[in-house]
């Protein structure tokens, strides 16, 4: 069995056990083992869905804004392996209100990037917290400051790249995006986007080499983006429209809040997960798209329960199952049998 990062690694099968990390806005969960298997009688689609939620009018509740008097928050910690959840409180410095913000877990480091009300025209916030899967505290860790952002994130796109530098792509009524790199702790700019888009999806390929960007929704012109993006990490760093070819018209390509990842070894595929369409219906359908071939495939494969994904909350388990966890905390298990064509070969790459 494969051990598990987060897939948005250059390698995305480092040693070592990873947590998923995500702000708990919802509720307090209590100790409890989770995302049990369906048993083969019930498995109508192809992934497994459980919720770590007992209170479905507590789900419902909609909090984009960190308020804590006492800058203390509640942070989720998962691990897929042992398939259990607890609560740390998290602690923030100086700042007690945190507006727009966006997540990244991954490699047992927790990633928030916001901005402040009273600060919206200047450099956006982020914080760090450095956990290691072997001794996570069962009480409360510290976020560290880093340094600000050059311009204002409102729900920007984050990613980790080669585990020492996230992409930070966007944002409410912005197409600016930057990098920033963990070892020197400072921020480069790079290319604009052509138009504005928030909440879109990021996934790097398998290798490192690119990132592609997904769907979004454009907050200037009121609606999800349908474009494709690329941008080469290691040649030359510009956004690039990718020419999509027939893609069929029940599959809906241009989401809002969705999940995306890779597989180990099957490079060509990036996996598009949930989201809301242009009309705000959460979905549960998975796409696949061909990097090779440019183009979306159906994996007549669905999510045993709607769900967008407002962060990039999600590990492999192993090399042939993937992990992701919605908005709401439930999660969500997808195995790669499913996904792939049925003649796939990964020696096709």
């Amino acid at each position: 069995m494969g051990t598990m990062v987060c897939c948005a690694e250059m390698n995305p099968y480092n040693s070592g056990n990873s947590h998923i990390f995500q702000i708990n806005r919802y509720f307090k969960p209590s100790s409890q083992k989770t995302s049990e298997l369906l048993p083969d009688s019930q498995k109508e689609t192809m992934t497994s869905t459980s919720t770590i939620n007992t209170n479905p009018q507590e789900q419902q509740k909609k909090r984009q804004t960190l308020k804590n008097k006492n800058g203390e928050y509640q942070l989720l910690s998962y691990d897929p392996l042992e398939e259990n959840f607890f609560d740390i409180k998290l602690i923030f410095p100086i700042i007690k209100t945190i507006e727009g913000m966006s997540e990244l877990s991954t490699n047992n480091k927790f990633f928030l990037c916001g901005i402040s009300p009273k600060q919206k025209n200047e450099g956006s916030f982020l914080f760090q917290v450095n956990l290691d899967s072997k001794n996570i505290p069962d009480d409360q860790v510290n976020a560290e400051m880093l340094i600000n952002s050059q311009y204002p994130h409102i729900y920007p796109s984050l990613i980790m790249d080669k585990n020492e530098q996230i992409i930070c792509v966007g944002g409410k009524g912005q197409k600016q995006c930057e990098i920033y790199n963990l070892n020197a702790n400072k921020w480069f700019t790079l290319p604009q986007l052509p138009e504005e888009r928030h909440r879109c999806t990021l996934c790097l390929n398998g290798k490192g080499t690119h990132v592609y960007l997904f769907g979004g929704y454009n907050n200037i012109e009121n609606y999800n983006q349908i474009r494709v993006l690329r941008m080469n990490l290691i040649q030359q760093l510009i956004w690039e429209n990718l020419l999509v070819k027939n893609t069929p018209k029940n599959l809906i390509i241009n989401r809002f809040q969705a999940g995306a990842f890779t597989f180990k070894y099957h490079y060509n595929y990036i996996f598009i997960v949930g989201g809301e369409d242009s009309k705000e219906n959460k979905l549960d359908s998975i796409l696949r798209f061909s990097i090779q071939d440019l183009k979306f495939e159906s994996t007549n494969t669905k999510l045993t329960k709607k769900a967008i994904f407002m962060n990039q909350s999600g590990a492999p388990i192993n090399e042939q199952a993937h992990c992701l966890i919605d908005n709401l905390n439930n999660i969500h298990l997808i195995e790669m049998h499913d996904c792939l064509p049925i003649d796939y070969h990964a020696d096709e790459i």
